[in-house]
């Protein structure tokens, strides 16, 4: 999950001009853990919402100049895959940002005991 993170991390700091904002955020949603990177970079063209998860795909002209594989979104997807978890990205427009969240599903811990004991030995 980390791999994630550093990977929409790097991507909204390298689609982004300088000194402009970048958002991390996270909730518990349904039973899911719900983590957000938000950007106000160059934008995804909606119909290149699922293309940009595909291995070495690049989007638009602009981001010839920008340094990268294309493999972080794709890499991406399969951990959240192999976690039972999901990957999408939201859009406001081009040229408005991105908002890339995940989700993973929490531990169920409903038959586990929230109670803790500590045993103290008096001598």
């Amino acid at each position: 999950l980390r791999q994630v993170l550093t990977n929409l991390l790097s991507n909204a700091i390298k689609y982004s001009p300088a000194e402009e904002e970048i958002v991390i955020g996270s909730r518990a949603k349904q039973g899911m853990a719900q983590v957000w990177v938000e950007d106000h970079g160059i934008g995804v063209p909606p119909e290149s919402r699922e293309e940009i998860f595909m291995p070495y795909s690049r989007v638009g002209k602009q981001t010839r100049y920008i340094q990268g594989t294309g493999l972080g979104l794709s890499i991406s997807r399969e951990i959240m895959r192999a976690h039972a978890g999901h990957i999408w990205v939201e859009i406001a427009g081009e040229g408005n940002g991105s908002v890339f969240y995940f989700t993973v599903p929490l531990a169920d811990d409903s038959d586990s005991s929230t109670e803790k004991r500590v045993a103290i030995q008096k001598k």
